[in-house]
């Protein structure tokens, strides 16, 4: 009997010697491959396809967003075990807005919670007159004497509740026999500098008839001093200062902030956040003096906010301002301190210090030229650094310290009004 003929498809039979004769190459030609039946198994010891580029995105994609995802949920936990609450992924409501004569402006009735470096958060409430605090009662109730704080952050006081401000402090030291009746308002404002301070005394403070009008001005006037194109009036600074505050307003990073807790967190860490750098830019050409025209252009706002406070009747003070540094604090300390820096972005450190020391000078001068009472907080508190929270803003410490500082100056002038009034 013949031996059957084998198919394509089955095993060819063995050889005398039990061997196997090896199988036809056109078994895995490209021909045979077309005409495989759909849906088969490969064959053993084949190797599979590669996945194509689009699983392999679409892989890496899945993974990346169930890192984002495990990475915003480890940030809300963080939060709350650390503070105690749930931070909403939103943007931070905005303090300030627009105004026509000025950068910008507190807005009436913001409220905010935010977190500062000391590590804790701070509640920020602007009254219906613009600043942070309680409006003076209209009228001006009989027998209350007012005292009103100029400034800038440092009068604001960004690392306290409205309690623990050092104005606020002051007011509990004023109301004390025999002051009594005696209202402190703050009228310091972030970023603020001499130049707005005049224009808020002469436009919106005179109206409250305040008695004692205290002049903290100082730190934010070296920002403008060394800037391209220097102008008295710091309108080449403004002009800097309202591009930067819509381009930070309205970019992308500040659309992610409301939806995620982990950018909002990353966002004020890279230096992406308003007003906010992580690093100083070290392409920026810095000097290590200040420019005499910006020191001339402070003390004038100074001497001119005087002038209208003696007009009016007013008894106008002046304080020096302390900073966590003098000449004396060795360069590895002043290292710790980014916002020197980052704030005053056309000063070396000694720039910064050889503007300190000058503008205190100043002020010192104007106190003298006007005969306005001087409150000397530079010898009161430079380069404590246990007083301070950064470069220049105090700490609940600091604070007292110049609330303390400042009573018995203002304590006297009331004594003196209310005995000239009798």
């Amino acid at each position: 009997m013949s031996s059957p003929t084998p198919t394509p498809d089955s095993t060819p039979p063995a050889a005398a010697d039990g061997s196997r004769p090896e199988r036809s190459a056109t078994a895995d030609s490209p021909a045979s491959a077309a005409n495989a039946t759909p849906g088969a198994a490969p064959a053993p010891g084949r190797r599979p396809r590669r996945r194509s580029l689009a699983a392999r995105l679409a892989l890496a994609l899945a993974a990346t967003l169930l890192f984002l995802g495990l990475a915003e949920v480890g940030a809300r936990v963080y939060h709350r075990v650390k503070h105690g609450e749930w931070l909403v992924a939103e943007r931070e409501p905005p303090l300030y807005g627009d105004h026509p004569a000025l950068p910008y402006a507190p807005i009436p009735g913001a409220m905010a919670d935010r977190s500062t470096p000391l590590g804790h958060r701070v509640r920020v409430v602007i009254g219906p007159h613009g600043f942070r605090g309680e409006p003076p009662a209209t009228p001006r109730p009989r027998g209350e004497r007012r005292v009103v704080t100029l400034g800038g952050s440092t009068t604001f006081c960004v690392f306290q509740n409205e309690g623990d401000t050092w104005p606020a402090r002051l007011q509990r030291l004023l109301a004390a026999p025999p002051s009594a009746d005696v209202k402190v308002f703050n009228c310091g404002v972030p970023g603020y500098m001499s130049r707005h301070s005049l224009h808020n005394l002469a436009h919106r403070i005179l109206e409250w008839e305040p008695d004692v009008v205290i002049c903290c001005d100082l730190y934010n006037d070296l920002k403008p001093n060394r800037a391209p194109g220097f102008e008295p009036d710091y309108s080449h600074w403004e002009r800097v200062v309202k591009k930067e505050r819509q381009e930070s307003e309205n970019s992308l990073s500040a659309a992610l902030a409301d939806r995620s807790v982990l950018w909002l967190k990353l966002r004020f860490k890279l230096g992406l956040a308003p007003n906010n750098r992580a690093e100083p830019d070290p392409t920026v050409k810095r000097f290590d003096t200040v420019d005499e025209r910006g020191v001339i252009a402070f003390q004038r706002n100074v001497e001119s906010m005087a002038a209208i406070c003696r007009a009016r009747g007013i008894d106008f003070v002046i304080a020096t301002c302390p900073l966590a540094f003098t000449r004396a604090t060795p360069m590895e300390r002043l290292a710790r301190y980014k916002g020197l820096l980052i704030h005053n972005r056309k000063l070396t450190v000694r720039g910064v210090v050889d503007g300190a020391e000058r503008y205190n000078a100043a002020l010192r001068d104007a106190a003298v030229r006007t005969g306005a009472p001087l409150i000397d907080l530079e010898a009161a508190a430079a380069g404590r650094e246990d007083l301070f929270g950064d470069e220049c803003h105090f700490n609940d410490e600091g604070c007292d310290r110049i609330a303390r500082a400042a009573a018995p100056v203002v304590a006297e002038i009331l004594a003196r009004r209310a005995e000239s009034h009798r």
